[in-house]
Protein backbone atom coordinates (compact mmCIF):
# COMPACT_ATOMS: atom_id res chain seq x y z
CA UNK A 1 0.00 0.00 0.00
CA UNK A 2 2.86 2.31 0.70
CA UNK A 3 4.21 2.42 -2.85
CA UNK A 4 0.72 2.57 -4.13
CA UNK A 5 0.20 5.95 -2.16
CA UNK A 6 4.05 7.36 -3.59
CA UNK A 7 2.89 6.15 -6.61
CA UNK A 8 -0.56 8.20 -6.57
CA UNK A 9 1.79 11.18 -5.09
CA UNK A 10 4.06 11.24 -7.98
CA UNK A 11 1.27 11.22 -10.21
CA UNK A 12 -0.39 14.09 -9.17
CA UNK A 13 2.85 15.96 -8.70
CA UNK A 14 4.82 15.01 -11.92
CA UNK A 15 6.43 18.18 -13.16
CA UNK A 16 6.23 20.35 -9.76
CA UNK A 17 9.68 19.56 -8.59
CA UNK A 18 10.81 21.58 -11.55
CA UNK A 19 9.49 24.84 -10.33
CA UNK A 20 12.68 27.46 -9.64
CA UNK A 21 13.67 29.26 -6.78
CA UNK A 22 11.96 32.66 -7.77
CA UNK A 23 9.17 30.92 -10.35
CA UNK A 24 10.43 32.70 -13.16
CA UNK A 25 14.08 31.58 -13.49
CA UNK A 26 13.38 29.20 -16.75
CA UNK A 27 12.63 26.28 -14.19
CA UNK A 28 15.86 25.07 -12.66
CA UNK A 29 15.61 23.58 -8.81
CA UNK A 30 17.94 25.53 -6.73
CA UNK A 31 21.02 23.95 -5.52
CA UNK A 32 19.93 23.65 -1.56
CA UNK A 33 17.24 21.71 -2.01
CA UNK A 34 18.14 18.10 -3.50
CA UNK A 35 20.11 16.20 -0.79
CA UNK A 36 20.28 14.53 2.53
CA UNK A 37 18.32 16.74 5.17
CA UNK A 38 18.28 16.08 9.12
CA UNK A 39 15.35 17.08 11.13
CA UNK A 40 13.69 16.37 14.36
CA UNK A 41 10.20 14.90 13.55
CA UNK A 42 6.85 14.81 15.86
CA UNK A 43 8.29 13.13 18.40
CA UNK A 44 11.52 14.96 19.36
CA UNK A 45 13.31 12.21 17.15
CA UNK A 46 16.50 12.89 14.86
CA UNK A 47 15.09 11.86 11.31
CA UNK A 48 16.95 12.24 8.08
CA UNK A 49 15.40 12.74 4.67
CA UNK A 50 16.11 12.55 1.00
CA UNK A 51 15.14 14.50 -1.78
CA UNK A 52 15.67 13.28 -5.00
CA UNK A 53 15.66 15.13 -8.38
CA UNK A 54 12.87 13.03 -9.89
CA UNK A 55 10.08 14.22 -6.66
CA UNK A 56 10.48 11.50 -4.51
CA UNK A 57 11.62 12.00 -1.21
CA UNK A 58 12.66 9.07 1.21
CA UNK A 59 13.13 9.52 5.12
CA UNK A 60 15.31 7.33 7.45
CA UNK A 61 12.07 6.01 8.71
CA UNK A 62 11.07 3.94 5.54
CA UNK A 63 8.47 6.80 5.33
CA UNK A 64 7.88 7.78 1.16
CA UNK A 65 6.53 10.65 0.03
CA UNK A 66 6.80 13.19 -3.27
CA UNK A 67 8.29 16.79 -2.61
CA UNK A 68 7.62 20.02 -4.75
CA UNK A 69 8.82 23.29 -4.27
CA UNK A 70 7.40 26.87 -4.13
CA UNK A 71 8.90 30.68 -3.57
CA UNK A 72 11.99 29.23 -1.06
CA UNK A 73 9.81 26.22 0.69
CA UNK A 74 10.03 22.55 -0.08
CA UNK A 75 6.51 20.73 0.54
CA UNK A 76 6.99 17.29 1.61
CA UNK A 77 4.03 15.26 1.13
CA UNK A 78 4.33 11.56 3.12
CA UNK A 79 2.42 8.29 2.57
CA UNK A 80 1.79 8.62 6.17
CA UNK A 81 -0.88 11.79 5.67
CA UNK A 82 1.65 14.06 7.00
CA UNK A 83 3.26 17.16 5.60
CA UNK A 84 6.78 18.81 6.06
CA UNK A 85 7.59 21.97 4.94
CA UNK A 86 11.85 22.92 4.91
CA UNK A 87 11.61 26.75 4.58
CA UNK A 88 14.76 28.96 3.89
CA UNK A 89 15.36 31.42 5.76
CA UNK A 90 17.77 34.65 5.49
CA UNK A 91 21.14 33.65 5.25
CA UNK A 92 21.75 29.92 5.38
CA UNK A 93 19.66 28.37 7.82
CA UNK A 94 16.41 26.39 7.27
CA UNK A 95 12.87 25.61 9.17
CA UNK A 96 11.32 22.29 8.70
CA UNK A 97 7.55 23.06 9.99
CA UNK A 98 5.43 19.79 10.10
CA UNK A 99 1.46 19.23 9.38
CA UNK A 100 -0.25 16.25 10.81
CA UNK A 101 -2.86 14.58 8.63
CA UNK A 102 -5.54 16.75 7.43
CA UNK A 103 -4.04 20.08 9.10
CA UNK A 104 -3.69 22.75 6.31
CA UNK A 105 -0.08 23.83 5.58
CA UNK A 106 -1.79 27.40 6.25
CA UNK A 107 -2.22 26.73 9.91
CA UNK A 108 -0.40 26.67 12.54
CA UNK A 109 1.87 23.71 12.31
CA UNK A 110 1.92 20.49 14.94
CA UNK A 111 5.74 20.78 15.52
CA UNK A 112 8.86 22.69 14.05
CA UNK A 113 12.33 22.40 14.38
CA UNK A 114 15.47 23.43 12.26
CA UNK A 115 16.16 21.64 9.52
CA UNK A 116 19.99 21.16 8.31
CA UNK A 117 21.21 19.86 4.90
CA UNK A 118 23.66 17.27 5.34
CA UNK A 119 26.56 17.19 2.85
Amino acid sequence: MKYFISFMLLAFFPGCSQMSESNASGGKIADWVIGKWQYTDDKDKSTTVVLYPDGSAIGSDESIGSWYFIDKTVYIVWDTGWQDLIEKNYGSSYKKLGFAPGIATSTTPSNTSDAVKVK
